[in-house]
C-alpha cells in the first residue's frame, strides 16, 4: 500500500504542476495582451494631446489677431 500511494502521491503532484505551468502560460499571455493594449492607448493619448496643443496654438492665434 505505501507505494502505490506514494506513486499516487507523485502522479497528483505532477498533475499538479502541470496545471500550474498551464495557469502561468495563460497569465502570461494575459499580461502580454494588457501591455500591448496599454501601449496602444498611451499612444493614442499622446497623438490626442499633441492634437489638442496644436489647437490650442492656433486658437489662441485666432485670438490674437485684430478684429
Amino acid at each position: 500500500m505505501g507505494a502505490s500511494f506514494g506513486g499516487n502521491l507523485v502522479n497528483q503532484v505532477k498533475a499538479d504542476v502541470n496545471q500550474v505551468k498551464a495557469d502561468v502560460d495563460e497569465v502570461k499571455a494575459d499580461v502580454k495582451d494588457i501591455k500591448r493594449k496599454l501601449t496602444v492607448l498611451t499612444q493614442d493619448m499622446m497623438q490626442l494631446r499633441a492634437d489638442q496643443l496644436g489647437l490650442e496654438r492656433r486658437m489662441d492665434a485666432l485670438d490674437s489677431r485684430p478684429q
